[in-house]
């Protein structure tokens, strides 16, 4: 709640900067290590991108869903120009890695996710997890001179507003 002050000097310059400030907000507790994780797919980044192409920008939700019974990774959008649905079987060569203990299904802001899927284009593969509250963890592996680095993007599900 109180202003971060920053006085930077360089060369006889004096800078003075006040920056507001909020106080903090209940965290958000993203811990997959200890987290229980239901869902986890991995996936090569480019087929994954193609995926999220498929869909249609214009909606305001997405929605994962891992299913154990049909074996599949179904994401879903519904917006102004209708619903878009592609299924991404276990059995495709797509998926390099399927494992579900029980059905994950999550609505998300498709304008959250946005940011969560730029990584896509620098990494070689991807995988989407979602552990037993349906928190969403896409994490990339990405390749560099020293070996293999790993980005993660976490994202809460949307609260389902209750029905009148």
């Amino acid at each position: 709640g109180h202003p971060l002050v920053l006085l930077l000097e360089e060369g006889g310059v004096v800078t003075d900067c006040k920056i507001k400030t909020r106080e903090a907000e209940e965290c958000l507790d993203f811990n997959f290590a200890n987290g229980h994780i239901v869902s986890k797919i991995i996936m090569n980044s480019e087929h994954f991108k193609d995926v999220m192409n498929e869909l249609d920008p214009s909606c305001e939700y997405i929605q994962f869903r891992i299913s154990p019974t049909e074996q599949s990774f179904l994401v879903t959008t519904r917006g102004p120009a209708g619903d878009c649905e592609v299924t991404v079987p276990r059995a495709s060569e797509m998926v390099e890695h399927f494992s579900s203990e029980a059905t994950s299904l999550a609505k998300y802001k498709l304008a959250m996710i946005k940011h969560g899927i730029k990584p896509l284009g620098l990494s070689e593969k991807v995988s989407i997890r979602m552990d037993e509250r349906d928190f969403l963890c896409l994490q990339y592996m990405v390749r560099t001179e020293e070996g293999p680095a790993f980005l993660e993007f976490y994202c809460a599900p949307e609260e389902e507003e209750p029905e009148r």
